[in-house]
Parts: structure tokens; C-alpha cells; sequence
């Protein structure tokens, strides 16, 4: 979908960020009520549509990480694609995923707005979590919030086992939530895992975040 044909479709409402000195602007959606189950709030509420604090952190993250040269990225529930089009930013290659095609359409089009000539390091897919096509492994697997269902934790580890090349590493954000907790305790009884709490800033909150390698 090319950018004019995104703006006939979707109203927007752009947001600045600014990682590393460099300054971003993601389009997220004006209204979210076109994307919500009215009959059904709580069925795949549109949770891409915002820019979690989560997401922030991991981005933060991965603009900070010393790389001798550009890597390979899966981003996976990417959203609008914040922490992919980050590392993008700095020259790796990478591939933005998520199960919602309205969030890869806002993916799409924050790659045309942000990367200018590295927009050819970014592919953006379709993903499943329960039936995931993977085509190639990956140095890094990163992805923000993810594990807020527990039905999906047996995919996600699926997923990275499928996905992760042999000296890859994981790198995940997630609010302070009981089953972010719990996943964390699951996957560390499948990895080494390094954890450690983020505080997110700004002029009225503080938001803490756990930033999860593995």
C-alpha cells in the first residue's frame, strides 16, 4: 500500500519520537474505534494501535547496542513497528511481523516516513504465532508486550526455537503484569535469562518496564 492510498483509508495522528538524538514520527491511528469488536471490547482489542512504554525501552535498547556490524532482526507483535524501524534506523536488517494486517498497514507506512534509503532493509510479513512460516533464522528476535496471553506462551517459544539462530539472542520488553511474570519464569527454565527493571520517564510518570535478554 503506497502512502496515498494509506491516507484514504486511515485518519492518523502523528507522534514524535526521539531516540538517540534522532527524532521519529510514527502514524498511529486518530480513531480506534474503527478496529474494535463493539458486540466483544475484550476480543483482539487494538492494543498495536498506541505506543507502549514497553516499546520505548526495547527501542531504546536496541539503538545503544554495540554491533561490529548490521545484524539480522525479527520483530515480532510489532504494532506500528517502533522498535524494528529503530533498528532499522541504524542499519541492520530486519523483518516487521504481527497478526493484525491494519497494525502491518501502519508499519508500512512509518517505514516510508522514517528510513528514507534504509527502507530497503525492512521487510514487513504477516505472522501467526500459532502456524508461523519461517523461511531463515535470526541473530536477534525482539518484541514488546508480547506475552500478555497465556495461551499464546507455548507459540512464542515455538516461535524463537524456530526462529533464533545458533548464537541469536532475545530481547523483550514487558509491563509489570502477572503474566509477564509468569512467562518470564518459563522461559528462563528454557534460557539463560538476564532481566532488569527500566523506568520510563516523563514530565508526570514513571512507567518501569522489564527488559528481558535471553
Amino acid at each position: 500500500m503506497c502512502l496515498s492510498d494509506f491516507f484514504k483509508k486511515y485518519k492518523t495522528d502523528p507522534t514524535k519520537l526521539k531516540i538517540q538524538n534522532k527524532e521519529f514520527t510514527f502514524f498511529l491511528p486518530k480513531d480506534i474505534s474503527r478496529f474494535v469488536d463493539q458486540g466483544n471490547l475484550f476480543n483482539n482489542f487494538p492494543l498495536w494501535a498506541k505506543i507502549w512504554e514497553g516499546a520505548i525501552v526495547l527501542a531504546n535498547h536496541i539503538s545503544e547496542l554495540e554491533l561490529s556490524a548490521p545484524k539480522s532482526f525479527l520483530e515480532i507483535g510489532a504494532g506500528v513497528g517502533v522498535a524494528g524501524i529503530i533498528a532499522a534506523s541504524f542499519g541492520h536488517n530486519v523483518t516487521i511481523t504481527d497478526y493484525n494486517k491494519d497494525a502491518l498497514n501502519f508499519a508500512c507506512a512509518n517505514i516510508h516516513k522514517n528510513l528514507g534509503d534504509n527502507a530497503g532493509n525492512v521487510k514487513v510479513k504477516f505472522l501467526d504465532w500459532k502456524n508461523p512460516k519461517i523461511d531463515k533464522t535470526y541473530d536477534y528476535i525482539i518484541g514488546s508486550d508480547i506475552a500478555y496471553k497465556e495461551e499464546d506462551f507455548e507459540h512464542i517459544l515455538r516461535l524463537f526455537e524456530l526462529a533464533l539462530n545458533e548464537k541469536g539472542e532475545i530481547i523483550l520488553s514487558e509491563s509489570f503484569r502477572k503474566n509477564s511474570l509468569k512467562f518470564l519464569q518459563i522461559l528462563s527454565e528454557k534460557y539463560k535469562v538476564r532481566a532488569a527493571k527500566k523506568v520510563l520517564r516523563s514530565n508526570k510518570d514513571e512507567t518501569p518496564v522489564i527488559l528481558i535478554k535471553a
